[in-house]
């Protein structure tokens, strides 16, 4: 009876000790996953409470056709949602095919946005150039030092600056642009009491030309006509601009369509 207590004492020690490991190692590893799943809400929590650091840095170009009679090729520069408070500066320069330019400059807090303009030209027909420069101001806490020097107790203390990478930061943007205009040629087809009707002529192949026109005209109607009309072509969309239609009388006959773009 004696010898079967001690064995039965020998064969439960080392069941206990195993049993007593496992609670050990369940604790330890269950305690494990508490603390990363608490790391990790406390880095999301971080993370939702930063400012934003993302900014949109774009530059971008149309037509202003408000004034038919006063065409203007624009180019702008924009920095939206900056993620500093510090002041922005935007210069934007507009240049055109045949060398003329332009360039605006603004600076406002935390976002900012500047316009330039240039008068259309018949005779500076091509690409247009955009680009713009972005470039934070930090005005007031920044002197461009990257390591400050402070004296305090008979003792120099060197701190680093957070902000130099940031307020030091130049940032660009460009955009291409292209401005032309489309030469069609139209048929004399019908007249009424007010107007002259024209149709294009075969394979007439432009950006902008409708088939059929109609020109208000008290005379006699020309038996050809040209329409020339400017278009503005900005990522990869062209823009048709009627209200800068011009007609022109052909009389040595239907010329061919043309598109000018140099």
């Amino acid at each position: 009876m004696l010898l079967k207590l001690k064995l039965t004492r020998i064969l439960e020690a080392p069941m206990a000790k195993t049993i007593s490991t496992c609670k050990l190692t369940i604790s330890h590893r269950t305690r494990s996953r508490m603390f990363l799943r608490f790391l990790g809400l406390i880095t999301l929590l971080a993370v939702l409470s930063m400012p934003a650091f993302s900014q949109t840095d774009y530059s971008d170009s149309w037509l202003d056709d408000s004034n038919p009679d006063s065409l203007y090729v624009v180019g702008a520069g924009v920095t939206d949602n900056d993620y500093s408070a510090d002041a922005i500066a935007v210069e934007t320069t507009l240049t055109s095919p045949n060398g003329r330019t332009v360039t605006g400059e603004a600076d406002d807090y935390g976002s900012a946005r500047v316009e330039v303009a240039l008068p259309w030209d018949w005779d500076d027909l091509g690409d247009y150039y955009v680009h713009t420069i972005h470039q934070p101001l930090c005005w007031g806490n920044w002197d461009g030092s990257m390591i400050y020097e402070v004296r305090s107790g008979g003792h120099y203390y060197w701190h680093w600056n957070p902000d130099y990478f940031r307020c030091i930061e130049r940032r660009e943007t460009s955009l291409l642009s292209k401005a032309g205009a489309s030469r069609a040629s139209y048929d004399f087809t019908s007249q009424n009491f007010c107007c002259c009707t024209y149709h294009i002529i075969p394979n007439c192949h432009v950006r902008c030309g409708p088939p059929e026109v109609s020109r208000g005209q008290v005379s006699a109607c020309a038996a050809h006509i040209v329409r020339v009309e400017p278009w503005f072509e900005v990522y990869g969309r062209t823009v048709c601009v009627s209200s800068g239609v011009l007609f022109r009388d052909a009389d040595a006959g239907a010329p061919p369509c043309t598109e000018e773009q140099y």
